[in-house]
């Protein structure tokens, strides 16, 4: 009897433990490496971003008519970003100054954006994030510093 007692407590313990754990979201940890580090590819900032503990993975490719290069459309924290790697820093740094300040154009495309632009420029990559989540947008100034427009 006895025994069967400390069985059902223990069985309750644990129910109780695991549905405390239930409600747990995982947030990544901080992120070590300051901008500066020069984030030379997409792969190199996935892994960069992957190595705090969030979730990051490639969906597919993007193209924008006001960039040169093709991007590579990654899930970062559950947000889209749109990241444009130029064969070297000089093409990258081009099309970084056609960027309007607020992000509303680039060189003469005019943009409805259907949310708030985020640019961001390290090295050879520009990197564009729609959105408002401070996670995604603290990730992407760790790693690439400041936004180079947007709001």
């Amino acid at each position: 009897m006895k025994r069967s007692i400390l069985l059902g407590i223990f069985l309750l313990v644990v129910l109780m433990l695991s549905a405390c754990n239930a409600n747990v979201i995982e947030t990544p940890q901080p992120v070590d490496v300051l901008f500066g580090g020069d984030m030379t590819d997409t792969k190199r900032l996935m892994n960069s971003l992957s190595s705090t503990g969030a979730t990051v993975e490639s969906i597919g490719d993007v193209q924008q008519d006001f960039f040169s290069v093709q991007g590579q459309l990654i899930r970062l924290l559950g947000g889209e970003v749109q990241v444009y790697e130029y064969p070297d820093e000089a093409s990258a740094q081009a099309e970084a100054q056609l960027i309007a300040a607020d992000g509303s154009s680039v060189g003469t495309h005019m943009m409805m954006w259907l949310d708030t632009p985020h640019f961001f420029h390290q090295g050879t990559l520009i990197v564009l994030y729609l959105g408002g989540d401070e996670n995604v947008l603290g990730m992407l100034e760790a790693l690439l510093g400041p936004q180079l427009a947007g709001g």
